[in-house]
């Protein structure tokens, strides 16, 4: 949309089908907004939102993702300044775009054949453990799951817990405000359901029912319900290990026709 002032873009972004618990972070940063005229248009920053920067102490407006599916059209609306002269097209259109992803890193932990789990400790070759106590199918496409997890050490997930001022907590270098993850760590655990294939499915629900930290050990109580794809087949194993990391997408657009 084209405005006296400002030209307004909406991006649809996607991910592609072996991208998985795709969702995007912060604002899309442009690098380069070229029009017919030779006018660089500079990007016109949204209050509160702030593009990905690891660097940045307050973290990154996270766009909220309802159940997050790695097939959903996700859209973004970019505004940029125009120059003296109304441009009727992009030269060129570029920047980066932010995503957290499931990275395909080595399982610690491995709970095979999940559907017939019967509450029996599976444990990690570096210590840790997951018993699924119970699994249930509760529709046409989504599965629960009452697990007891015993974080591994190296890998805790809430590790040395210390509790700080200003209502900050920091569980193993992740600062959390009002329950918000304000930078996360490269050493937490992810609890992720594949079907044979290796498809991940997406989380629906994930919550702690209760959780117990002794002699450095920590024991939590969980439900989590998966949703599958359209495509998926029947769940096969449970798997502590993948992590979540957030990953920079390059988009480049040549010759855009405006209205």
């Amino acid at each position: 949309m084209l405005t006296k002032d400002e030209l307004q873009l909406t991006l649809q972004v996607q991910a592609e089908p072996h991208i998985d618990n795709f969702s995007l972070v912060g604002a899309p940063l442009v690098e380069k907004a070229l029009d017919n005229h030779g006018q660089l248009l500079n990007m016109i920053m949204t209050a509160g939102v702030t593009p990905h920067n690891p660097n940045y102490p307050y973290g990154n407006v996270y766009y909220p993702q309802q159940h997050n599916q790695t097939k959903q059209t996700h859209q973004l609306q970019v505004r940029l300044k125009l120059g003296d002269k109304a441009p009727k097209s992009l030269k060129e259109f570029s920047g980066v775009l932010s995503a957290q992803v499931l990275l395909p890193t080595e399982p610690i932990i491995t709970v095979a054949d999940v559907m017939k789990a019967n509450g029996k400790a599976v444990a990690g070759k570096n210590g840790g453990s997951i018993a699924v106590q119970s699994v249930k199918k509760i529709d046409g496409k989504r599965y629960q799951m009452e697990i007891s997890l015993e974080n591994p050490p190296g890998v805790n997930n809430l590790g040395n817990v210390m509790i700080g001022g200003g209502g900050q907590v920091v569980i193993q270098g992740n600062v959390i405000i009002n329950g918000n993850v304000i930078n996360g760590g490269n050493g937490a655990g992810t609890l992720v359901l594949v079907d044979a294939k290796g498809k991940a499915f997406n989380v629906y629900t994930n919550y702690n029912k209760n959780m117990m930290i002794a002699n450095g050990k920590i024991t939590q109580q969980k439900v989590l319900i998966f949703e599958a794809n359209s495509d998926q087949e029947e769940p096969d194993r449970l798997m502590l290990g993948r992590s979540l990391d957030v990953v920079n997408f390059p988009f480049r657009f040549e010759n855009v026709t405006l209205p």
